[in-house]
């Protein structure tokens, strides 16, 4: 539909959101990791990682760590056709 592309394509101006799923291509991460390689916030990439999620981008699951909880997240898709 047109709201989700529109969804897609709003997700994918950002370089930060671009350089998570880059990071996420190999394998899931968790926030902190990713924080860590982009040398930003949790919070800040947690922020991120909601809007790739609400785009239909990204699943992330959540698993037990050191600290509490940990999200993960990972691709949902090797590759993202538009067809208009």
């Amino acid at each position: 539909s047109d709201e989700q592309i529109e969804k897609i394509v709003k997700a994918l101006s950002s370089r930060t959101r671009r350089q998570i799923l880059h990071h996420i291509q190999e394998e899931p991460m968790d926030v902190s990791n990713i924080a860590a390689s982009l040398e930003m916030t949790e919070a800040n990439i947690s922020a991120h990682i909601k809007k790739l999620e609400e785009a239909g981008l990204i699943t992330c699951d959540y698993a037990s760590g050191d600290h509490g909880v940990r999200k993960i997240s990972r691709l949902k898709f090797n590759k993202l056709v538009i067809k208009f």
